[in-house]
């Protein structure tokens, strides 16, 4: 079901309390959840956001949302990603006093350990609407590495079990959403919603090209440079990235092929071996954790993306509105975002030709990028979804009080 395009105000002029929870404040889902919470209309709902604490070497940027969010941000200090099972107890206690305190009306989660507690704790405090928003899905193969984890089964029956009673489940793809409703089943087609994730894009389609910046990198100016923006994790399939570039390196030796990789993550060390295994230590940079995607897109001509297990990942979405030709797996959201192969070169998982072909294609025969950047504003514009989301709300509010 798509979410409704036009919601229906509600007669009662009080705002709706909304509680978002995120696990952390890292990767994707909090950049996405904080974008479109700053677009919530305030007069209309009173929003508040709990996070936990992140790991190790989960980069700190994120800090910044609680330094600047123009909502209140709430910090759990026990949550966490890790299954720490007292850990969990003191930050399921900790929830239920926030919740009795602040008394939402809806319950908005976004991440496994989150959606877990915050969950359990709306339960139990009566709240009315609880809502389950899934950015990915880490039960398949690719999330945990190649073999099958013994977790993903007890994962999976833990969500389902909590879904049966909480009132709408939404994804950020139709894609994803078949896969929630067919593959694992987590909630019949009528209880699940698709809202595209949101993203501030002005930015990037408004960043003018810098083929120079390369050089600051040491990479030759008269170079073909590729791409990757992720975090160096099992899901992102990095391995698989470089085995195809040096593919590709080998089969195109002018002008000479090179790989810029920003991201970090606790893999790097792995991946650098590998790059030295493959021989191609001179053609790919790491440039680190980075906060001006914007300008490092600029300064690329293709973007790649090798991952087994996606979302709906900002990354593509934001070379996309940058108008940088793109290469990726077909997992997840991907397909939705690229409107199959139309905005940019598709390839199996796993198939490390099959992605070199890609980038071939993404290389030689790229589409209209401007009027991909254009269709990507379109449907994943901030103000767009959030209008959305807000439309959703009122909808599930009003359904709500109807039926009481």
């Amino acid at each position: 079901m798509e979410v409704p395009a036009k919601g229906r105000r509600i007669g009662d002029p009080m705002k709706i309390r909304v509680a978002h929870s995120l696990t952390r404040l890292a990767g994707g889902p909090a950049y996405r959840t904080d974008i479109v919470i700053r677009y919530l209309d305030p007069d209309r709902f009173d929003t508040r956001l709990y996070y936990g604490s992140t790991s190790a070497w989960d980069p700190s940027s994120h800090d910044e949302i609680v330094r600047s969010a123009p909502y209140p941000c709430v910090h759990i200090p026990a949550m966490q990603r890790e299954i720490r099972p007292l850990r969990d107890a003191v930050a399921l206690a900790a929830f239920a006093r926030e919740f009795r305190s602040f008394s939402p009306h809806i319950v908005h989660t976004h991440e496994s350990k989150d959606a877990l507690l915050a969950r359990v704790a709306a339960f139990a405090c009566g709240t009315p609407i609880v809502l389950r928003h899934y950015h990915g899905f880490i039960y398949g193969r690719g999330y945990f590495g190649k073999q099958s984890n013994l977790l993903a089964p007890v994962f999976l029956g833990i969500e389902r079990a909590l879904n049966h009673t909480t009132d709408a489940i939404l994804n950020i793809s139709e894609g994803l959403n078949r896969q929630a409703v067919e593959d694992y089943h987590l909630a019949p087609r009528g209880k699940t919603f698709v809202l595209n994730n949101a993203f501030d894009l002005e930015e990037f389609s408004g960043q003018p090209r810098d083929p120079g910046l390369r050089q600051g990198w040491g990479i030759p100016l008269h170079s073909r440079l590729f791409v990757m923006v992720a975090n160096f994790q099992t899901p992102k399939n990095h391995a698989g990235g470089l085995r195809a570039f040096a593919r590709f390196a080998k089969r195109h030796p002018e002008p000479p092929a090179h790989l810029a990789l920003a991201g970090q993550g606790p893999l790097e060390e792995e991946i650098r071996r590998l790059v030295q295994e493959l021989g191609i230590a001179d053609r790919v940079h790491f440039l680190g954790h980075r906060k001006d995607i914007a300008r490092v897109l600029s300064g690329c001509d293709l973007f790649l993306m090798s991952s087994t297990s996606e979302g709906t990942p900002g990354a593509l979405v934001e070379a996309l509105a940058a108008r940088v030709p793109s290469a990726c797996t077909n997992v997840g959201g991907i397909a939705d975002i690229t409107a199959g192969e139309e905005r940019a070169a598709l390839a199996p998982p796993w198939e490390d030709e099959q992605l070199c072909n890609a980038m071939e294609r993404a290389a030689f025969s790229p589409p209209d990028m401007h009027a991909v950047s254009a269709a990507i504003a379109r449907e994943y514009g901030a103000r767009e979804v959030a209008n959305r989301l807000m439309e959703l709300y009122e909808e599930l509010w009003l359904r709500k009080t109807l039926r009481d």
